[in-house]
């Protein structure tokens, strides 16, 4: 049900395409009374092999660390990217963790966000808009998630010992996308792509070189 509403909302993008745009033709138009934004936790979903000794607590400790990881670096590159650019940032973006901390007061979950409606959640937050992304792969990172400081020993020891689990072939695909919903439902910008990524890379790494081109193609300039 979750992916079904997720392809819902990037249903204008064009899956044959390495990379998949969308804006919405009257934009300034749809959006010249937004005020502030907000960027909700990542859907995460990883298919493939999974150590055995990784327990349903740990796959939802991973999940979290991902998805609030992915989140709070789009955070900064949303915001780096129009620092540099000649036209700046049109609207405020509500910080990641006043979001979250919203969404928990409101007895929302980190993944039960991934299924709720985007207008919902921007009504939620009090914002105009939501970005709502998802990030597709085949592995968890191979680094047992060195961007996640607060991630459980436990987890950390799996990966080190399990290293030789991830494939040979450390060139793995991921596709992300990327959606702004407005408080009203309008699908206003969505962007999506199909990435090679080293996994021999550090977790942070691959987060940051994942969220940068689509970051780079953010409105409200």
């Amino acid at each position: 049900m979750k992916n079904l509403l997720f392809i819902s909302i990037v249903f204008v993008l064009c899956t044959s395409s390495c990379k998949r745009y969308y804006q919405i033709s009257d934009f300034e138009q749809h959006t010249q009374d937004h005020k502030k934004i907000a960027i909700l936790p990542f859907e995460i979903y990883t298919s493939g092999f999974v150590p055995k000794e990784l327990t349903p607590e740990m796959i939802e400790e991973i999940e979290r660390v991902e998805s609030t990881t992915f989140q709070s670096n789009f955070f900064s590159k949303v915001l780096a990217s129009h620092r540099k650019s000649e036209r700046p940032l049109q609207v405020s973006v509500q910080h990641y963790t006043q979001t979250n901390s919203i969404l928990e007061e409101n007895g929302i979950g980190l993944k039960e966000s991934w299924t709720k409606n985007p207008e919902e959640l921007a009504q939620i937050l009090g914002v105009d808009a939501v970005v709502k992304a998802r990030i597709e792969k085949d592995q968890y990172f191979s680094d047992g998630l060195s961007i996640g400081l607060d991630i459980s020993q436990s987890i950390i020891a799996v990966f080190a010992e399990r290293s030789p689990f991830f494939l040979p072939n450390q060139n793995k695909e991921v596709v992300s996308d990327y959606a702004l919903v407005g408080n009203d439902g309008t699908v206003l910008w969505s962007i999506g792509y199909r990435h090679v990524a080293d996994w021999q890379r550090q977790a942070d790494q691959l987060v940051s070189n994942i969220n940068s081109r689509s970051s780079r193609h953010f409105p409200y300039r």
